[in-house]
């Protein structure tokens, strides 16, 4: 067998590049070896296309529309797993919580949003780590708000069910057991907590789209697939939609500033951001 396209760099990786770029605005991993990705091979027996050659030429002669915006999801990074990134969650449940809770005990109202959820591994997570932080509270309303660009994804994510190897990534064995009930080979999330949690198909680069007003926003290894211009326009919706003293939290060496509109507070092993009071390029004065 002779190379991929993909390893040739051809014309149709250009393409599938500037398709990618268009409609998700992410970029494409230079190093991804498009045959050997499982995800694109179900993409390709779904579409009964025998080679990449073959699907982008079928691309071109069909106006934009479901095949393309399949093919978009499909090259889409997905990874996750529940509490990815001990750190993190380490943060989330001991500092930024705690603080919401605190600044939020006039109107006991809490939306927390994972934004770019993949199978909602991370929005449950969030949910879970929510639920023990109010355990002790009375009278509150919260909600976790998962969005991703991938409608399998988000199909995924509402059904909650999850395979042992799904569990086996990241969850602890006492949370597994409050959590989730086994039924046959797989594990399903407890009713109670699935209804503190929704999800919804949202591309995060659509200039149509609003993004949900939230206290904590969970963007990780999300913006690093952006080119700059991209970047900076969804993070100045996202400054827009987070509470003035609500965190952002960005993923492992990904990091913004106030160039962006956001500054930098070291909380516990991660660093998090605020958003900045534009009048005085100031961070809004609340301490963790």
């Amino acid at each position: 067998m002779g190379p991929t396209a993909w390893e040739t760099g051809s014309e149709q990786v250009t393409y599938l590049g500037e398709m990618t770029r268009r409609i998700g605005g992410f970029e494409l991993e230079k190093e991804r070896a498009l045959l050997s990705d499982p995800r694109v091979m179900d993409l390709l027996f779904r579409e009964k296309a025998g080679t990449i050659e073959e699907l982008v030429a079928r691309l071109r002669q069909t106006p934009e529309g479901p095949l393309h915006y399949n093919v978009v999801e499909s090259l889409a990074v997905s990874d996750t797993s529940f509490f990815r990134d001990n750190g993190v969650f380490e943060t989330v449940e001991k500092d930024l919580l705690p603080c919401m809770i605190d600044n939020r005990s006039h109107n006991r109202k809490l939306t927390l949003w994972s934004a770019g959820c993949s199978t909602g591994q991370e929005a449950y997570s969030l949910a879970i780590a929510t639920k023990e932080a109010l355990e002790l509270e009375t009278g509150w309303t919260w909600k976790v708000i998962g969005t991703d660009l991938c409608s399998k994804n988000i199909r995924t994510a509402e059904s909650g069910v999850y395979s042992q190897f799904d569990i086996n990534c990241g969850l602890p064995a006492s949370r597994l057991v409050a959590y989730f009930d086994k039924r046959k080979d797989h594990w399903y999330v407890d009713e109670f907590l699935k209804k503190h949690v929704s999800f919804q198909k949202l591309n995060l680069v659509d200039s149509n789209v609003a993004f949900p007003k939230a206290d904590i926003v969970l963007l990780r290894n999300v913006l690093k697939y952006f080119n700059p211009a991209r970047r900076s326009a969804v993070l100045a919706k996202m400054r827009q939609s987070l509470m003035p003293d609500g965190f952002l939290v960005m993923g492992e060496n990904e990091s913004v500033g106030k160039e962006d509109g956001f500054e930098p507070i070291q909380s516990g092993k991660i660093t998090v951001f605020r958003p900045l009071i534009i009048e005085n390029n100031k961070p809004a004065d609340f301490s963790i």
